[in-house]
């Protein structure tokens, strides 16, 4: 799946990317199966929420609202999955099953610009 285009935020474009394969193998008394997945996502003017710094001494002035507060800033992340499960008879009444995963995630971004305090 490819995806892109704008949020419900003015100016502020994703682009989204997802894979998956998932591979079975049945024979007489061994069963295993393994799962990939991939997703991307990248978006543009990235809205962050407000946080008041320590110490603040006066409310500052409402940020412009003509552009996606507070602009320019941008995140990528990349997370991709493992899952491989077997299962082996032993004999009519005695199964052996095992399992392994692993995911992985990479986040990351710029911060947008600040808003200035005058």
């Amino acid at each position: 799946m490819w995806r892109q285009g704008d949020t419900n935020i003015d100016h502020q474009p994703t682009r989204e990317s997802l894979a998956s394969l998932g591979l079975d193998l049945r024979q007489s008394a061994l069963r295993a199966s393994l799962d990939l997945l991939w997703q991307e996502q990248r978006i543009d003017n990235v809205v962050r929420k407000f946080q008041l710094a320590p110490g603040l001494a006066a409310i500052p002035r409402v940020p412009d609202n003509s552009i996606a507060y507070p602009g320019y800033g941008w995140t990528d992340g990349h997370d991709g999955s493992a899952l491989f499960k077997a299962g082996y008879d032993i004999s009519d009444t005695l199964t052996a099953y095992a399992g392994l995963g692993q995911r992985k995630l990479n986040w990351g971004g710029a911060p947008s610009r600040a808003i200035p305090s005058s």
